[in-house]
């Protein structure tokens, strides 16, 4: 019969092993390596994995837009969510599609002071595209402060026509 003290002792190694393996926080990185990080997620291999950021709270919400954006995108889900209606964002906005099947992914920032900007070059569903983005940096790290895709940008979706 193991004791509690083992028990316990066991739990937090493996705590710190799980820890030891998460990327650094988002304050520490570079605008570069927040993309990466981000857009790493997307890709799949063999058809396994490539889910992407789940961006379902505010909190997540926050963790990777502009504060401006964030406030943008929480606005506009809970005033569709009353209205019992799709939001103005319906699309995942990191690649801006429902679905997609991303296999390559290279990422080319160039940092400004507090400013970013670059494009996000990926293979998806056998097509190459590529996204631009636009971040700041903020006291938490980088954040995406506007993207480009080829049918649009995301702050372009919430401009009143």
């Amino acid at each position: 019969m193991k004791s509690f003290l083992s028990r316990r002792t066991a739990i937090f190694a493996g705590f710190a092993v799980v820890v030891s393996g998460w990327p650094a926080p988002a304050a520490d990185l570079s605008a570069r390596e927040f993309v990466e990080t981000i857009y790493r997620t997307y890709v799949s291999k063999n058809g396994k994995g490539g889910n992407g950021v789940a961006i379902g709270s505010d909190a997540a919400i926050r963790r990777y837009f502009s504060p401006p954006v964030a406030a943008l995108i929480i606005a506009d889900a809970w005033q569709a969510k009353k209205r019992d209606e799709v939001p103005v964002l319906d699309v995942d906005p990191f690649v801006g599609y429902q679905d997609w099947e991303i296999t390559a992914v290279t990422a080319d920032i160039v940092e400004n002071g507090t400013a970013a900007k670059g494009t996000v070059t990926l293979t998806n569903l056998g097509k190459p595209e590529k996204i631009s983005v636009a971040l700041v940096k903020t006291l938490n790290g980088w954040r995406i402060d506007d993207i480009v895709w080829a049918e649009g940008s995301l702050r372009a979706l919430y401009k009143k026509p």
